[in-house]
């Protein structure tokens, strides 16, 4: 498998295979597989990174060769395919991609640790090799808005998770650090959303960096906290700097990594995605019945963790001026 890596200046555009346009700011979407027979290729996917455009390749008899020029092979696709070519190009070949993501994963619990290890199923069934690397203790429990960090739920089968990070040791911080340095790994995802992790994090975000091949991109939900404490920006930006690139989960937060990023790295917001994970849809009478609740009504529901930013007490006070038939739950 190759990624094509097209460089284009932000005032031009791209006609794609499927004659779709596609400009420096287009979202990420997939095509089918394409066979191109002339040059035994298939396009299988393509999207917008930073104002690279990435092309994953199927190239069964041959891989691309590292250039900085288009060869031959590459300009008849892209004459055949009527693709606009005065950008720059750069070829990166690679096999199935060596992933790892560190981060809250099981045995803990939350929308994080979901999150982590849905995206990991992903990447496994597209075929790439990930591993998942936890916490021994993520934070103290003062810090913890729940009851207990921890799941009831099963080990998953499916996912390589192992507990190694220490939270607050800096000992352990070098020691995973140079570890997973060795390991070379393609790319490692990195979740950050509190200061306090900072100093774990971003140490070992730049001792993985220090193998000259490893990518670390930060997966940010949020930069700043939503309850402040001393000290917040200069962990921020001590974080920061430790890694090669940002993806956020909101635009609000890719604005708040601009204030900390001194040296434009590259960055991509795509919205927070609705999990897959919690059952088939069904209709509301069905829905209700199994509730137990008066399908006649209207509902809104609230879920997760109550704290004082998130609003509850507005979300209440606001029912007063709602119709009769709507309900919170």
């Amino acid at each position: 498998e190759s990624f094509l890596t097209l460089k284009f200046s932000a005032n031009s555009t791209l006609l794609t295979p499927n004659s779709s346009l596609l400009t420096p700011n287009s979202s990420l979407f997939v095509v089918q597989p394409r066979n191109i027979s002339d040059n035994k290729m298939y396009i299988n996917k393509f999207f917008i990174f930073n104002k690279y455009l990435y092309y994953k390749l199927l190239t069964p008899h041959y891989s691309l060769r590292s250039s900085t020029r288009p060869n031959s092979t590459l300009l008849t696709l892209l004459q055949k395919y009527n693709i606009l070519y005065d950008f720059q190009l750069k070829i990166t070949t690679f096999g199935v991609m060596k992933i790892l993501f560190i981060g809250p994963a099981y045995p803990y619990r939350g929308g994080l640790a979901t999150f982590n290890e849905c995206m990991a199923r992903q990447f496994i069934k597209e075929g790439e090799d990930v591993k998942l690397e936890t916490f021994t203790l993520q934070y103290p429990s003062f810090l913890f808005p729940g009851t207990t960090q921890y799941s009831t739920d099963p080990a998953p089968e499916d996912l390589n998770i192992s507990r190694t990070i220490n939270s607050i040791n800096p000992f352990n911080w070098f020691k995973v650090g140079k570890r997973i340095a060795e390991e070379n790994y393609d790319m490692v995802l990195v979740r950050f959303w509190l200061p306090f992790m900072a100093p774990c994090l971003g140490t070992i975000s730049r001792l993985i960096r220090k193998n000259k091949k490893t990518k670390v991109f930060a997966i940010v939900d949020n930069m700043i906290p939503h309850e402040k404490r001393i000290g917040d920006i200069t962990l921020g930006k001590y974080f920061v700097n430790s890694v090669d690139g940002f993806i956020t989960l909101s635009q609000s937060v890719l604005d708040d990594v601009n204030k900390f990023d001194k040296h434009n790295k590259p960055k991509i917001c795509t919205p927070h995605p609705v999990y897959n994970i919690y059952g088939e849809t069904c209709k509301k009478e069905l829905a209700c019945e199994k509730l137990m609740i008066d399908p006649s009504f209207k509902y809104v529901l609230f879920f997760g963790f109550i704290r004082e930013y998130k609003g509850l007490d507005i979300l209440m006070e606001s029912f007063k001026y709602l119709p009769n038939d709507i309900k919170l739950i």
